[in-house]
């Protein structure tokens, strides 16, 4: 089974013909999406009924080869990320009943706080957290599981939270189910999205976003990688996966060369927004270059253009984030990293607005604690969740003895 994930319809010229190279009608012979979902008098027989967060979880349980890890002998970022995105459409794709495309609209918040080694086992989670109209939240937990001393262990890895849109067949926004909370965590979980939401959109405000320029360019690290059929889903799309895994490359070689070569490590991912798709046939172009560094660690601006090959003078930018790496010396303890002086307007202007996203986010951090805790659910909705609780865990029951 195929799980469809497209970056942001937002400002996105996924409807535009005319930037399609190879813009299908729904339905049609050649057109896999029909294929897949069926006809369009089939989208529109039963709405999905709405469900609890259990009910459409989804899992990943794999072993880390070789291939995918660094000098280090750990998991690289780009290849977490890539997995990271692929579980997050699971749960939509359940709870939609598969009468819908997704599209990866942002991911906020992603931290690292363990290394995955070669031949663990890769173990994730994902979870609805809240839904929204036309949007919601999935909750990615990733953990590592192997044998240390003979004995099993299983470590935190990394959490991150992403956004997606559902889409009807025409590939406008579509209205998602609501989510049943039938317990104290998902009401705290719910809670949870609001505040990220409502922070993400102050941090926007505080620290605008500042594109790079041509004043930029000795200092930027470029990599390009042309788009083939492995590279797209379903639609002929450019998988949201891919597109962070070439982020967190583009990324990791500059954070590399403000090393000075030596070894790095991802810790965190900010402000990761998807603008446009890319196309099967476009060469996807990352740019990155460093814009703050401090004692051990430092923060990485990534942009993506897309560049179609009939129309090169014009490329599309259709994602940006901000990356945070740590500089270790041999024993894999953090190290003292070369100061990085900004030269430019907008490169002073970008460093200071780096130290205003870290305070930011630490104030985030203490602020989603404290409503956790200062956070009190009335006696009647504790009531609700308890006895929807019950009448979910019967209902299951039930299926089981009647299957």
């Amino acid at each position: 089974m195929a799980f469809v994930q497209m970056p942001s319809f937002k400002n996105s010229v996924l409807f535009s013909k005319k930037e399609n190279p190879m813009p299908l009608k729904f339905g049609q012979a050649d057109d896999p999406v029909g294929e897949w979902i069926g006809d369009e008098d089939a989208l529109s027989l039963k709405s999905p009924r709405s469900k609890t967060s259990a009910a459409s979880r989804g899992f990943l349980f794999q072993p880390a080869l070789q291939e995918h890890c660094n000098e280090m002998g750990n998991v690289e970022a780009g290849y977490l990320l890539k997995l990271i995105d692929t579980l997050g459409a699971v749960p939509l794709f359940r709870h939609m009943e598969g009468k819908s495309l997704f599209v990866t609209a942002s991911l906020d918040r992603l931290n690292f706080i363990n290394p995955i080694k070669a031949w663990d086992f890769i173990k994730m989670k994902s979870r609805i957290t809240k839904v929204f109209n036309h949007s919601a939240e999935v909750q990615i937990d990733v953990s590592a599981y192997g044998y240390r001393r003979g004995e099993p262990t299983e470590v935190p890895v990394a959490s991150a939270h992403l956004v997606f849109v559902a889409l009807d067949r025409n590939r406008k926004p579509t209205h998602v189910p609501p989510l049943i909370e039938t317990s104290i965590e998902d009401f705290h979980r719910a809670q949870g999205a609001e505040v990220r939401k409502i922070h993400r959109k102050e941090e926007e405000q505080a620290a605008p976003y500042i594109p790079l320029g041509e004043s930029d360019t000795p200092y930027i690290t470029e990599i390009s990688e042309t788009m083939s059929r492995k590279h797209t889903n379903i639609t002929g799309n450019v998988f949201g996966g891919v597109i962070l895994e070439i982020l967190e490359k583009a990324g990791r070689e500059a954070a590399k060369n403000q090393a000075l070569g030596e070894i790095i490590a991802g810790v965190r991912m900010d402000r990761m927004s998807f603008i446009a798709p890319g196309f099967k046939g476009e060469t996807v172009h990352a740019r990155a270059t460093v814009t703050k560094t401090w004692k051990t660690s430092m923060e990485v601006q990534v942009e993506i253009e897309a560049i179609n090959p009939n129309q090169p003078e014009t490329p599309r930018k259709i994602a940006s984030c901000y990356l945070v790496y740590v500089h270790l010396n041999e024993h894999g303890e953090p190290a003292q990293l070369p100061e990085w002086t900004p030269k430019t307007e907008a490169q002073k202007k970008r460093a200071e607005a780096a130290d205003l996203r870290r305070s930011l986010r630490e104030q985030e951090e203490k602020s989603l604690a404290d409503h956790r805790e200062s956070l009190e659910i009335p006696l009647k909705q504790r009531l609700v969740l308890f006895f929807r609780d019950k009448a979910h865990r019967i209902q299951r029951s039930w299926a089981v003895l009647t299957r």
